[in-house]
């Protein structure tokens, strides 16, 4: 018999005891694979989305995103194309310039853009920055800011959940 279902509810039930979740009683956070199918701005633009803990942010790839001026106001162009292929083009308001810590060498600064995001059935707002993530198997990975109070990692498992996203949030 599988007991992961029975640890994965212990856990919510623990969690759902901290000061920092009182409130989360009635909408336990799910529990997902550390690999889903997660998709950005539109159904159609489906990614494997990495569930990664250890991330602050969400950040997809986006190599060719350029930094322009509109009005005296800051806007990121890029497009987002997915393994099978199809392409989108955003140009959306760029909330702030992240600096990424590099172990090789010095930060790096990255745009960081608000994004409508889907993963495992559960949707939200976030802030992502933008990078080249051609040198990694993930286009998206996805971080704690949207992991937090929706999603717990079973880092043994990946795609429990591999139905599509509903279109608006709970």
């Amino acid at each position: 018999m599988d007991k992961r279902p029975v640890w994965a509810a212990m856990i919510s039930i623990a969690l759902a005891s901290f000061p920092a979740y009182k409130g989360l009683a009635a909408e336990t956070p799910i529990v997902a694979g550390w690999i889903e199918n997660g998709w950005v701005h539109d159904p159609a633009m489906t990614f494997n989305a990495k569930l990664d803990t250890g991330a602050k942010t969400t950040s997809i790839h986006a190599p060719d995103a350029e930094i322009l001026r509109k009005n005296g106001k800051r806007f990121a162009k890029f497009t987002l194309k997915t393994r099978m292929g199809r392409t989108m083009a955003l140009e959306l308001p760029v909330v702030r310039i992240a600096s990424i810590k590099n172990l090789t060498g010095p930060s790096i600064k990255r745009a960081v853009v608000r994004i409508r995001l889907c993963v495992a059935g559960e949707i939200g707002e976030v802030e992502v920055n933008l990078s080249s993530r051609s040198e990694f198997n993930n286009r998206l990975l996805v971080g704690r800011t949207f992991l937090a109070d929706r999603i717990l990692v079973d880092s043994s498992r990946t795609r429990m959940h591999p139905g599509k996203c509903r279109t608006t949030p709970k």
